[in-house]
């Protein structure tokens, strides 16, 4: 299978602008997290290029992360960060100016047309205007929009099947020397539904492929908040340290839930949370209890460490961040709860620029298929000066008696803060991922491919968004992977001839357990899953 591998930076809107002209002043806060790109050409030694101008160097595609001047771009590079490798798209990737009709154009030719830069799909590829759609031609960095000032955005939505059939997001090397286990969260295929043991597991197959120890963070009927909740928020104690990550989940979003716009806002926010959370090195995130505080404060010991709740009115909890350069971005992470009236506001520098909601804003609520009500929200922030700064939370709850247990009646007015954390972009290029996202998978019978590829695009977007944080997180979409007249059968059946990694070809695999067929893969499924994530941690 060829693969081409083109990092996508989306747009995220994740929050309401701001009413303050003195806080914009002091805090740059952004309602759509979208980075501009502009198509340079070829990489010129003498040239002085700006942040996000995209070059073409020894057949690969860089950005530049900071104005530059004779610092050629490298893997290994604090000026650049590697867009599409030639090494792993097979294709040798050359700038070739404006587009021509009478110009032939052979695979991984780059043309600018319209203001919008394309990549040639297909060799021999000679008077085939580029368009959105087309199957010569992918959109690399599109215009941007009039007046906006930016120059382009990729955006994975309108690039054709056959460019982004593996769809990654690659910053450096990708399994850290140090690295000494492995742990996987995720819904029921995570935790081996649809496979005849745990050997035949995805999740256990990987471990043994890369020689880590497993903690397998699956459960069944789990949704994304389910999971930040209950995993990625609990800092559940792993038999290692250092552990490579993996997210493989959201099918019981989009089954339960559904794509509607609340649905997707919510995981949205929720993958926001765990992501951002399971990337921000330790010494960039200052938790709850390390906060400076006035009023009521108590240690909320439900699923976290780290995290504070306050009932009381006007009860303050502050912390200080220093960034190191302009516009480096921060992170809030609070508790979602449905039905609590918990509310904050959060001050930079002492200008209010946000108040925080436990109850849902959506129009959707938490609620999920295992009962749950609670979810882990964040925000993002960009402060636009280096230097300390100081963030205060304040309680506007009104005055209640609720408590961190459960039940109805003590869940009123909490306003519970998990802490903040700090990107502190640009990391090292050659620092390893340290999570790797894979896309849910299309299910045989159930007619929803569309709500797949709706949370698929989301969540790509929240993961291009946090890597142009510089936070270490990849993309890989897993349906490139999968064979579902084999993966999901219901049959007994075999891996055909030819396909999959060395050894797949021939596999028998038994039928998918009754109740399973169409939701779960079969051992066979669960050697695919295997194989995408082993090609990209390896």
């Amino acid at each position: 299978m060829k693969k081409l591998f083109y990092a996508a930076l989306c747009a995220v809107s994740l929050f309401a602008p701001l009413a303050n002209t003195q806080a914009q002043q002091s805090i740059a806060y952004l309602s759509d997290l979208t980075t501009s790109l502009k198509m340079q050409g070829n990489y010129n030694s003498s040239t002085a290029y700006i942040k996000n101008d995209v070059v073409v160097s020894s057949g690969s595609a860089y950005y530049a992360l900071q104005n530059t001047t004779g610092n050629a771009p490298s893997n290994t590079s604090s000026y650049w960060a590697l867009l599409s490798s030639s090494q792993s798209s097979g294709s040798s990737l050359s700038y070739q100016g404006a587009y021509s009709g009478s110009t032939t154009y052979a695979n991984g030719a780059i043309v600018t047309y319209s203001g919008s830069s394309w990549v040639s799909l297909q060799s021999a590829n000679t008077g085939n205007t580029p368009a959105n759609g087309s199957s010569y031609w992918g959109l690399l960095a599109a215009q941007g929009a009039p007046g906006s000032g930016a120059s382009g955005q990729i955006a994975e939505a309108q690039l054709p099947a056959q460019f982004n059939s593996v769809h990654r997001f690659l910053m450096g090397p990708r399994l850290s020397s140090g690295a000494k286990g492995l742990t996987t969260y995720g819904d029921s295929i995570t935790a081996c539904t649809g496979a005849t043991g745990n050997s035949t597991c995805y999740a256990n197959i990987l471990a043994a492929k890369l020689g880590l120890t497993l903690t397998n963070n699956g459960a069944s009927g789990y949704q994304s908040e389910d999971i930040a909740f209950a995993y990625a928020f609990a800092d559940k104690p792993t038999s290692a340290a250092n552990p490579v990550r993996t997210y493989f989940a959201l099918h019981n979003d989009l089954h339960w839930c559904g794509n509607t716009t609340g649905c997707l806002a919510n995981a949205r926010s929720a993958l926001t949370a765990t992501f951002s959370y399971l990337t921000t090195p330790t010494g960039n995130k200052v938790p709850g209890s390390g906060f400076t505080t006035t009023g009521t404060w108590m240690t909320y010991t439900d699923h976290s460490t780290g995290g504070i709740f306050s009932t009381t009115q006007n009860s303050t909890a502050s912390t200080t961040v220093t960034t190191t350069a302009a516009n480096q971005p921060v992170y809030v992470w609070y508790l979602g709860r449905d039905g609590d009236g918990g509310t904050a506001t959060l001050s930079v520098d002492g200008s209010v620029v946000d108040t925080l909601y436990t109850a849902s804003q959506t129009g959707q609520c938490f609620c999920t298929k295992v009962g749950s009500t609670v979810s882990v929200q964040a925000k993002r922030y960009v402060l636009s000066a280096a230097g300390s700064h100081t963030l205060l939370f304040t309680v506007t709850s009104p005055n209640g008696t609720g408590s961190q247990t459960a039940g109805a009646a003590t869940q009123t007015n909490n306003f519970v803060l998990y802490g903040v954390g700090q990107a502190k972009t640009p990391l090292p290029v050659a620092s390893p991922a340290s999570l790797f996202v894979y896309a849910p998978i299309y299910e045989n019978g159930m007619n929803i491919s569309a709500a797949t590829d709706a949370y698929a695009g989301m969540e790509s977007s929240v993961v291009s968004s946090l890597q142009a944080d510089g936070l270490l997180v990849n993309f890989t979409n897993t349906n490139a992977y999968m064979n579902n007249a084999v993966d999901m059968s219901g049959s007994a059946t075999t891996v055909p001839a030819g396909e999959g990694a060395p050894g797949y070809s021939g596999t028998s695999c038994p039928a998918v357990p009754a109740g399973s067929v169409g939701q779960h893969p079969n051992d066979c499924g669960h050697m695919h899953i295997a194989e995408a994530m082993a090609a990209d941690i390896q």
